[in-house]
């Protein structure tokens, strides 16, 4: 049987054309979800764009209006968007969530990243995993651009994507430009290989996890601690896997410390062990 996917389409020409390609291609079945985060008065437009498409191609059609309102963090706009796009797998039992993002969202988030002092995860943040597939990041924006303009496929614009408030605008209007082939060509060959890092430090950190001992967390550098202990508590922030480290490494016997995802380490003679919050 062919796989089932999710496909998140705004209506913007990149979504368009990668609901296009995957319908071209006939190697799974699509479900069409379709989030409106109600920052603009007109996005219920893009809704119905999208219900029309999904319509044409005789496929089903989920969506969401978050009503967000306007000044909302793009944060909190994305945070809303994958909780939806997550109660849209588990309800069809799907076997991935497809997105548009393509190369040039790549080296802008990397560049945002950059900006905020990001460590390594930063520079590969925008990947593949077995929950998310993205089939357009070695693809070019004009690639796709020009992909929509031969097949003559119509798409909505976000006039929000005009307004620099938003930190990734003023880098696409005001960064981007002055990257050249040769620097774009850079950018990616930096993020493959932060791709090939990141997956092989995971799959040490699978392999290796859950490693419990005190006297590890003391020997290990920090970087490789923290690592280890992502795999044990979660993907909290840096500064609280630090704390918590510093926790392991000198606490008393029974000492206990909240996490702020509400589990509970606690410390034992030559170990620690991790309990539920209610504990």
């Amino acid at each position: 049987m062919k796989p089932l996917y999710i496909v998140a389409v705004s209506g913007g020409v990149d979504s368009v054309v990668l609901l296009h390609q995957l319908v071209t291609a006939d190697e799974a079945r699509l479900v069409v979800a379709h989030v409106d985060h109600g920052i603009r008065r007109e996005s219920n437009e893009d809704a119905r764009f999208v219900e029309r498409l999904a319509g044409e191609y005789d496929l089903p059609f989920e969506s969401i209006d978050l009503q967000l309102g306007a000044g909302i963090s793009e944060e909190r706009a994305r945070e809303g968007r994958w909780c939806f796009l997550r109660q849209m797998r588990e309800k069809y039992g799907a076997d991935a969530i497809v997105t548009a993002h393509h190369a040039d969202d790549v080296v802008e988030t990397i560049i945002i990243n950059l900006t905020r002092g990001t460590g390594w995860r930063g520079l590969a943040s925008l990947r593949e995993t077995d929950e998310i597939k993205r089939p357009l990041l070695d693809i070019r924006k004009q690639q796709i651009i020009d992909y929509a303009t031969q097949y003559g496929l119509d798409w909505q614009e976000d006039a929000t994507n005009r307004d620099d408030e938003y930190l990734r605008n003023r880098i696409r209007h005001s960064i981007m430009p002055l990257c050249s082939d040769q620097m774009f060509g850079e950018f990616m060959a930096l993020y493959r290989r932060q791709c090939e890092a990141r997956a092989a430090i995971e799959h040490e950190v699978s392999v290796r996890s859950p490693v419990l001992r005190r006297y590890d967390y003391i020997m290990w550098p920090d970087t490789v601690g923290c690592e280890m202990l992502r795999a044990v508590v979660g993907s909290l922030t840096r500064r609280e896997l630090d704390r918590i480290l510093l926790f392991i490494r000198v606490a008393a016997d029974r000492k206990r410390i909240p996490l702020s995802n509400g589990l509970i380490l606690e410390i034992r003679a030559k170990q620690f062990i991790v309990l539920g919050g209610e504990d």
